[in-house]
């Protein structure tokens, strides 16, 4: 790994480094007054000059490393043997994400699963149960009408199965008939009825609500059968007393054989959903209570046990359940993203997956291979002191080598939180996106570069013009002076980032001043002008004789 930015020195930690760095501080301090004095140069030795122009400066951390998949979808079933059924694609084909894959079948698995169903089922039956038994300790009125009947005393012991209250509705009534069964099929349910009372000659309108199917016998060998009529309780009406009705079917009137006899609903019974200990007592005999309406409270610990008893059995079974039915879902092989099939080497017929349990299947054993995922991976090495300059979507460019000229776009995925310390420094692995194409493949070599930070238009000054003294940065610099003439100055200039070659100028220099580059001279530069030239803007010129 390398950065793309001056190589930071640490601070020496012995006496004899400290020293050292005494030494270059008096040699800078020497080498200005030198400059200012005109002293310590020959007339005849030219110097280097740059003039300052701007542009475009950027940090990086690059590093290399070896394209990777970034995903890899084994596709063998997990758990359970299965028998190949179907094969769709084959390998080397490249499939879509949501495509099918293999179809696979496993009477084994199908016969598990059911019983795993079943299970399931009636565990959940019976918890639903439990949890009732446990609702009902909190007694309520099933129906709205009256408290008939009570036995229910604070502190008394309940067995289960018990009837402790029983609730009448006596706000409906109905008239009980005997019609001819030579009526059967005209007498329906919904139809109107007019009711006559004739201890008291009272009239009413009913409704018929119920019709009985199956025919009785009057003893003489005639057939009737029952009409049950609803009729509103006003409050007066008494179980057992006669009436007579006349029933509207539309095109006739049917009446009864004889006269009906009044009925009340049946009553709605209360028991004990287990054995249990009355807690509470909120209403008492021949009370009216709404539906829904507390009457009493019970307590059982019995029965709160075995609710969680049952929910523990419930939870299990949904477990073993829901995995069977995940095993049921992959026969069909799925590919959970866009990529390529790999390592495939099966048949149909072959067997194929693991199971916990002896298999006597005697098939060819075969493996369904893998999906290699299109978008590819890389990791590079960053050293400890850059690390924290690394973030997760940072922009990144990668090239390969197979692949000259092209630079392919990515980002930051992953930085590793555990160093790899070698020698006392540690690196630790950042991996970097490589979007898909066809010149990128899995095992290349690559290199790939993180852009740190970056600054457009910006006045640029080479390092080699840069002196450090007291911290801070120096440059020696052409200006007028008093007598017109050009001069050289030291000057104190403020530095923002810098790249291998160039500082970016904040202040203290602009745009087009003439700069010396310390230490450099004609005679030094010669060998490298002819490799590859001067920098941009780099001239050479006489030293001028000191004062």
């Amino acid at each position: 790994m390398k950065i793309i930015e001056w190589v930071k020195q640490k601070k020496p930690k012995s006496i004899k480094g400290m020293a050292v760095l005494a030494v270059i501080a008096v040699v800078a301090l020497i080498w200005v007054f030198a400059i200012l004095n005109g002293e310590g140069s020959e007339p005849d030795q030219e110097e280097i000059v740059y003039s300052l122009t701007k542009g475009d400066i950027e940090i990086a951390i690059t590093g290399n490393g070896t394209i990777f998949s970034s995903e890899s979808q084994g596709l063998d079933p997990d758990g359970f043997e299965a028998d190949v059924k179907a094969i769709y694609f084959n390998e080397g084909d490249k499939v879509k994400e949501g495509e099918i894959i293999y179809e696979l079948e496993s009477s084994s698995l199908v016969a598990e699963w059911t019983r795993a169903k079943i299970a399931y089922d009636n565990a959940a039956l019976e918890y639903k149960t439990s949890n009732g038994d446990v609702s009902d300790l909190n007694v309520r009125a099933p129906i709205s009408g009256v408290i008939e009947s009570m036995d229910l005393n604070v502190g008394e012991t309940l067995s289960n199965g018990e009837t402790v209250v029983r609730v009448w509705d006596k706000s409906e009534v109905f008239i009980k008939t005997p019609i001819n069964l030579a009526n059967e099929g005209k007498v329906k349910v919904g139809q109107s009825a007019r009711v006559t009372f004739p201890s008291s000659f009272f009239e009413t309108k009913g409704q018929v609500a119920k019709v009985e199917n199956t025919p009785s016998s009057d003893g003489n060998g005639g057939l009737f059968q029952y009409v049950y009529v609803a009729v509103d309780n006003p409050g007066g009406f008494l179980e057992g007393v006669e009436a007579s009705i006349k029933i509207e079917t539309g095109n006739e009137t049917i009446s009864g054989i004889t006269n009906g006899l009044l009925e009340y609903k049946e009553a709605e019974v209360i028991e004990t959903p287990g054995e249990a200990i009355v807690a509470k007592v909120l209403k008492q005999e021949k009370d009216y209570v709404n539906a829904g309406e507390l009457i009493a409270v019970l307590e059982s610990d019995s029965l709160v046990v075995q609710r969680m008893s049952k929910n523990v059995t419930l939870q299990e079974a949904k477990i073993a359940y829901d995995e069977l039915t995940e095993q049921m879902t992959n026969l069909k092989v799925l590919a959970e993203s866009d990529g390529i099939i790999a390592g495939q080497d099966v048949s149909v017929g072959d067997t194929v997956g693991t199971s916990s349990g002896t298999s006597n299947n005697t098939g060819n054993e075969g493996t369904l291979g893998t999906i290699k995922s299109f978008e590819k991976r890389m990791t590079i090495a960053v050293d400890e002191l850059d690390i924290n300059k690394i973030a997760l979507g940072q922009t990144a460019q990668v090239t390969v080598d197979a692949a000259p000229g092209e630079v392919f776009e990515g980002e930051v995925v992953k930085i590793s939180e555990i160093g790899d310390v070698q020698s006392g420094v540690a690196t630790y692995d950042v991996t970097l996106s490589v979007p898909y194409s066809n010149l990128v493949k899995v095992g290349m070599s690559a290199d790939g570069e993180i852009l740190i930070e970056s600054r457009k238009d910006v006045v640029l000054v080479p390092i080699e013009a840069i002196t450090e003294m007291k911290n801070k940065k120096m440059v020696t610099v052409y200006r007028e002076g008093e007598s017109g003439e050009e001069e050289k100055t030291v000057v104190p200039i403020e530095t923002g980032i810098m790249d291998a070659r160039y500082y970016e100028v904040i202040s203290g220099l602009n745009e087009g001043d003439r700069v010396v580059l310390t230490g450099l001279v004609a005679q030094t530069t010669q060998s490298s002008e002819k490799e590859g030239g001067l920098m941009p803007g780099m001239g050479t010129g006489k030293r001028p004789v000191g004062k």
